[in-house]
């Protein structure tokens, strides 16, 4: 009888505290609901989501259609590398849903996904560092996962960007590492960070997970002075058992990236200085304004969506209120307070760009990895994260409830439109088997130019993926230095302009894949082939391009092999 009873208490227990966490869920649902689920086979917004929705496709095409590892991305700018992009993550979120649900559903759904396990881990972080309210904690969480630096980057494509929202989840994991299997969750954390996009932010926060390592050390041996070496193994295990997995289950793709980053560096100058005007209105304006009427014209290339990180006037309000009572009372604020605020003010002075010969920003551009970011205003997230932080420890007050429920109420009325906007259904007949070729400028008129091309915003390079179509002025950021469709040069030509895939007409295709590729000869001589040459490639198993780059744009695929059967296969090369 008691057992019956204790099984029925524990069963309505669990009952109530999952309707409890279905209803604190709610509002991020709803705030995600039209741009995920109703929208979810529209075209989205901005010509990133094309290039992220191609490279998803790619992938898709290779694992479902051709049971193929996704090593390369055949159908753009004559053949790069994919699973070496650092913008795209095969073991991902997204990856799992593209294959489920198809590449355009299965990237909206995926938006869902980031934005509530971004909502729960601002939560479970907030209660981690010691706030005391679970109320302050939610309404906290809803205001940072509301903010318009989530709302701008992912509602206008920059899909590598969701791994802000799973942030919270690395430094949280982090600071539970020396519980019990707390390095396992940190490990698991960390690679799908890096699984997913090893870009800007995923580096940015193993920086700062680099950061709380060395504090917590540092504060254990400022505690512990005088004790023998092998006293501190135990405090080092969990940290050492992480980074061994983490190199295990991330190596290749950490190896792979770095040889294709390295082998095309995206150096750039550094950055126009962010002006505090311009500065000061990301922070204050709910609405988009063109950053150029703020600052002198054309000094910042960028559009209001690179600065816009509007999370609440109310918020700013308290963060002040906040920093000023704990610095009257000096004594009072922790270890742990002087540290968040610390960091916070850094993210603040790294927003503001390279303004001083010494500037945080214009210091971080001359270190390896990081002298390839740009757009210092990026790192204004890292501000809002900062002050989100430092606001658990406000007090538990009914006007303190009170704004930040106005605050949260005011960033999501902010931002709603920005991430909710207008989208046109998507509807594709895809044909896999279609004979693959090269064109220049897919059903795309090039008389339009760069700017009306961008403003057709119709998929063009997923619909040629998905047609079994290679796209030569497709877009990747690590070799179109000039951006979108027009550089650099390449030797590549379409089949709308008189180059079929075999150039010199002495062969056809008897098989094609994105890795192995049959050629049967009709003619003598070389056979010149419509795609990108690299030291990734094998012909009848030798290495022809041995001394090349993973792809050469300006070279030619020349085949010298006299055999009357051509087996190309694609072949990962360090």
């Amino acid at each position: 009888m008691l057992t019956s009873i204790r099984t029925t208490y524990i069963t309505r227990a669990n009952l109530i505290q999952l309707a409890l966490i279905a209803l604190v869920t709610l509002p991020v649902v709803i705030y995600v609901f039209k741009f995920s689920i109703l929208y979810r086979n529209g075209i989205f917004g901005g010509e990133d989501w094309d290039y992220f929705a191609q490279s998803y496709e790619a992938a898709r095409a290779s694992i479902l259609h051709y049971h193929q590892f996704p090593w390369w991305n055949a159908w753009s700018v004559g053949g790069a590398p994919l699973f070496a992009n650092p913008q795209f993550g095969l073991f991902s979120i997204q990856t799992a849903l593209v294959l489920l649900f198809g590449t355009v559903a299965g990237l909206h759904y995926a938006m869902m996904a980031y934005f509530v396990l971004g909502f729960w881990g601002m939560y479970l972080l907030l209660r981690r560092l010691g706030s005391k309210s679970r109320i302050i904690s939610i309404l906290l969480s809803y205001i940072w996962v509301f903010s318009s630096f989530n709302a701008w980057h992912l509602g206008g494509g920059h899909l590598s960007f969701a791994v802000y929202l799973l942030a919270p989840w690395a430094f949280l994991t982090l600071l539970n590492i020396h519980k019990r299997r707390g390095w396992i969750w940190f490990m698991l954390t960390t690679s799908l960070l890096i699984h997913t996009a090893p870009h800007y932010l995923t580096v940015e926060t193993l920086a700062i997970c680099g950061a709380i390592v060395a504090v917590q050390l540092y504060r254990y041996w400022r505690s512990h002075r005088g004790l023998a070496v092998r006293r501190y193994l135990p405090i080092l295990k969990p940290y050492l058992l992480a980074s061994i997995a983490i190199l295990v289950l991330c190596g290749s793709k950490l190896l792979y990236t770095f040889q294709f980053t390295h082998e095309y560096p995206r150096l750039t100058p550094l950055d126009a200085p962010v002006p505090p005007k311009l500065f000061i209105a990301a922070l204050l304006f709910r609405h988009a304004v063109d950053p150029s009427a703020l600052t002198a014209p054309y000094s910042q290339p960028y559009g209001w969506a690179e600065y816009a990180n509007y999370f609440g006037i109310v918020t700013l309000f308290l963060f002040v209120y906040l920093a000023i009572r704990k610095l009257e009372s000096i004594k009072n604020m922790s270890t742990r307070d002087w540290l968040i605020l610390a960091a916070t003010l850094i993210a603040a002075a790294l927003s503001l760009g390279a303004f001083w010969r010494f500037s945080p920003f214009n210091i971080l551009h001359y270190m390896p990895i990081f002298n390839q970011m740009r757009v210092p205003s990026r790192f204004l997230c890292w501000f809002a994260f900062g002050v989100i932080l430092f606001l658990g420890k406000l007090p538990r007050k009914p006007i303190v409830y009170v704004l930040l429920v106005i605050s949260a109420i005011d960033v999501f009325a902010a931002n709603y439109g920005i991430l909710n906007y207008p989208q046109r259904p998507y509807i594709q007949a895809q044909k896999p088997d279609n004979t693959f070729q090269q064109y220049e400028f897919y059903k795309t008129d090039p008389a339009l130019g760069q700017i009306g091309i961008l403003s057709i915003q119709d998929f063009r390079l997923l619909r040629a993926t998905q047609m079994n179509q290679g796209e030569i002025y497709g877009y990747e950021p690590l070799l179109n230095i000039g951006e979108y469709y027009y550089l650099p040069g390449t030797t590549r030509c379409g089949v709308n302009k008189g180059c079929p895939f075999v150039i010199t007409k002495n062969a056809t295709v008897t098989r094609w894949s994105p890795h192995q590729i049959d050629l049967k000869r009709t003619g003598e001589g070389p056979i010149k082939v419509n795609m990108n040459p690299g030291k990734v490639w094998r012909v009848n198993g030798k290495k022809p391009f041995a001394n090349d780059k993973i792809l050469e744009l300006r070279k030619d695929f020349v085949i010298d092999d006299p055999a009357q059967d051509i087996h190309i296969r694609y072949n990962p090369s360090l």
